[in-house]
């Protein structure tokens, strides 16, 4: 199957394989991929700058400009933010506290996303390549953890932080998916889609 220039395969101008990312136009890969790009945006948008929806994009069926490649904008793995303020082909269109900001979100995101500065295409971020989904999925399961921590769940006694917030998607954490979804009239099916994740980053945490 092609894939695109990070090495994710290409998703199918008809497939069903895509969530809407509701801060931008267009969706991104369903499932983990979603996730970690969707907490992107929301700490990009909360300690950045605002992102205009209709500036900001995220899947594309094409291959890059003036190359053979696939965008891996084709593959539902990236989103353009604020494009016409951080055009293509141009360097520096952020303040070096935004960036030194940027470079702390990414790490918060276990360096699974990729800033499209190294290649001059500040609006660009994308699951970088070489990232397995094995990578991702346990960066997304940490997100969706430490959220449901922050609620009140108790995820059990482990991981790094001895809060539950180890990575791994086990019965407590699907326990308490299901538990915040019946707290807040949400289909109680167990997966951390966009109504649940909108639910997770609106709502109040627990003091």
């Amino acid at each position: 199957m092609p894939s695109s220039q990070n090495g994710w395969p290409l998703s199918q101008p008809n497939a069903r394989t895509r969530w809407t990312m509701p801060q931008i136009t267009g969706s991104v890969l369903a499932g983990p991929v979603w996730v970690v790009l969707f907490n992107l945006i929301v700490r990009f948008a909360d300690r950045v700058e605002p992102v205009q929806r209709t500036k900001s994009w995220g899947y594309s069926y094409r291959r890059i400009a003036g190359s053979s490649k696939w965008s891996n904008h084709a593959s539902a793995t990236a989103v353009d933010l604020n494009a016409p303020a951080h055009p293509a082909g141009r360097k520096g269109t952020f303040t070096k506290t935004q960036y030194a900001t940027i470079k702390a979100i990414l790490g918060e995101l276990g360096g699974v996303v990729r800033h499209g500065e190294v290649f001059s295409d500040g609006m660009h971020f994308e699951i970088a390549p070489k990232t397995s989904r094995a990578e991702v999925t346990k960066v997304a399961t940490r997100l969706l953890q430490a959220r449901l921590v922050a609620h009140g769940h108790d995820l059990g006694d482990y991981g790094p932080r001895k809060d539950g917030v180890d990575g791994v998607r086990g019965d407590k954490t699907d326990a308490a998916v299901k538990a915040f979804q019946v707290a807040h009239d949400l289909d109680d099916d167990g997966i951390d889609g966009p109504k649940t994740w909108a639910a997770l980053i609106t709502t109040p945490a627990k003091e």
